[in-house]
């Protein structure tokens, strides 16, 4: 089974069960695992001002400086210079393990994908029942739920650990074999593009062809330390507004939240739960009644979320708060497209490449908002699907398999309709059925399930997801650019901006391959 962490690199960070794929309703709003979307707790819109001295806000004239915000905030702006010398690193060593793998498989006469199923992928196994109950035993997050409430997740850990360490011995193999020779350092002051930093076997690795995995790395890091950043600038905004007008009324913070959020809040009705049961059903195992106090409680904390946003709305405008915290620049990474399934016409001009897995509940809820999206705009946007099955999901590297040997038949995109429409219906049996549904030879099909051409497919899928820092589903590019803000009006937004910076028809060759 083939893993979503990053193989011979750091390992996945612990996963948020809600955030990466249990069944859970409040991970609706956020990208499963990914960790980089703008959430609900994100501060509204705020006109940004030119930065002065060390003020990173004013609320109501008064001046919020970096040493104002939290220890954990600071010291991700302190760390941020460190972390990227250590990321440009790490991108060389991938670039390095990356040349071990492809001279290797050139001897043998295989591609790297297909070396790599064969070697790393298909010797994984599945983890013993004393592994998993060790892992959970050691888990600082998950130890104190239920075991069977996080089994995936755990043996999703421990398959994507075994890979890593499948992958580190064979390129610890490989290197007794290939004389690896480091010439330069990454990290230096920038190099040209065509510095030799290393040679593996004689072959040469230069800056440029580090340059993608780099980029992905240095925007991960920046965006990490800002969004630490406007989270803590935001709680500080926040505590002062409400401060302010606690002192304005002659009341308390927690009797001013009370009248003006909690006292708001509309509770769901009972046909509101109902209507919602109706549209998400492929999401819940049980009836309307056994899930009705779970949908209930989402409904009522999305209510919650909405009245004490356009609560602090109004009071940051009459405070005049004016934010001089930036964005890190935006990076346009060389997503590939080509080979892969697509929807739209190849003179488009903007591309939409979505990384999702089968199994992921945010995916399907996305999957028709995408299709609706894609009629609206007509010719003007193209659509990718590239497979990114995380491993605590247990039939999603199954079912990616299945939607590639689909695509061999080019009825991709029906037969993945039926996966997203059936997402706790994944077994073999099924996978066979949607075959017969979707109109596919089956016994065709069969074969290339069975094959290791649709096991190679998901191997580069899945590894250059990897070297673009997507540790999460769905996870989208619009024209290369990462989406942030999760959801349809996030992706619309992205969309539209790129759009509006390129002419009708126009195509930018210089990063599709």
């Amino acid at each position: 089974m083939l893993a979503a962490a990053p193989a011979g690199a750091q390992s996945q960070e612990t996963p948020n069960r809600e955030a990466i794929g249990a069944p859970s309703l409040s991970g609706a709003r956020r990208a499963e695992g990914s960790g980089d979307f703008s959430s609900a707790e994100s501060a509204a819109p705020i006109t940004p001002v030119p930065r002065q001295a060390a003020a990173v806000a004013w609320v109501g004239g008064e001046p919020v400086r970096g040493e104002d915000l939290d220890a954990s905030a600071r010291e991700a702006a302190s760390a941020l210079e460190a972390d990227l010398a250590r990321a440009r690193s790490e991108a060389l060593e991938e670039a390095i393990q990356d040349r071990l793998l492809e001279l290797d498989a050139r001897r043998l006469g295989l591609s790297a994908d297909r070396l790599y199923w064969r070697e790393v992928v298909r010797p994984i196994g599945a983890p013993t029942e004393e592994q998993i109950r060790a892992e959970h035993a050691a888990s600082k997050d998950l130890r104190g739920e239920p075991l069977e409430s996080v089994r995936d997740v755990l043996i999703g850990a421990l398959v994507d650990r075994r890979e890593s360490q499948l992958f580190e011995d064979r390129t610890a193999r490989s290197q007794r074999r290939n004389r690896v020779v480091h010439f330069a350092d990454p990290s230096a002051a920038e190099p040209s593009s065509s510095a030799v930093l290393a040679t593996v076997a004689g072959e040469s690795i230069t800056r440029d062809a580090i340059e993608d995995r780099l980029l992905a790395r240095e925007d991960e890091l920046r965006w990490r330390a800002f969004s630490r950043q406007r989270t803590a600038l935001e709680k500080i905004v926040r505590a002062r507004l409400l401060d302010a007008e606690a002192a304005r009324r002659g009341t308390t913070r927690e009797a001013l939240l009370q009248a003006e959020v909690e006292g708001k809040i509309r509770h769901p009705t009972e046909a509101e739960v109902a209507d919602y049961f109706a549209k998400n059903r492929r999401e819940f195992r049980g009836d309307p009644e056994s899930s009705r106090a779970e949908i209930a409680g989402f409904l009522e904390s999305d209510a919650r979320g909405e009245t004490e946003t356009a609560f602090y709305d109004r009071l940051r405008a009459a405070a005049g708060v004016r934010v001089a915290l930036e964005e890190p620049p935006t990076v346009r990474l060389p997503i590939a497209t080509e080979g892969h399934p697509v929807r739209g016409p190849e003179c488009a001009p903007v591309t939409v490449v979505e990384f999702g897995d089968f199994e992921c509940p945010p995916c399907g809820r996305m999957w028709p908002l995408v299709e609706d999206m894609l009629r609206g705009y007509g010719g003007d946007v193209r659509f990718v699907f590239r497979e990114f099955p995380l491993s605590m999901h247990p039939h999603a590297k199954r079912a990616a398999r299945a939607a590639l040997a689909a695509y061999a038949q080019g009825r991709f995109w029906p037969y993945a309709d039926r996966l997203f429409h059936n997402q706790h219906q994944l077994e073999e049996q099924a996978l066979r059925g949607y075959a017969a549904e979707a109109g596919l030879n089956v016994a065709r099909f069969e074969r290339a399930l069975a094959g290791e051409a649709a096991a190679a497919a998901l191997v580069r899928d899945v590894r250059e997801g990897r070297r673009y820092r997507v540790r999460g589903t769905p996870t989208y590019f619009v024209d290369g650019v990462r989406v942030r803000a999760y959801g349809e009006a996030g992706l619309r937004q992205a969309i539209e901006r790129a759009l509006a910076e390129r002419p009708q028809g126009q195509k930018e060759r210089d990063w599709r391959r």
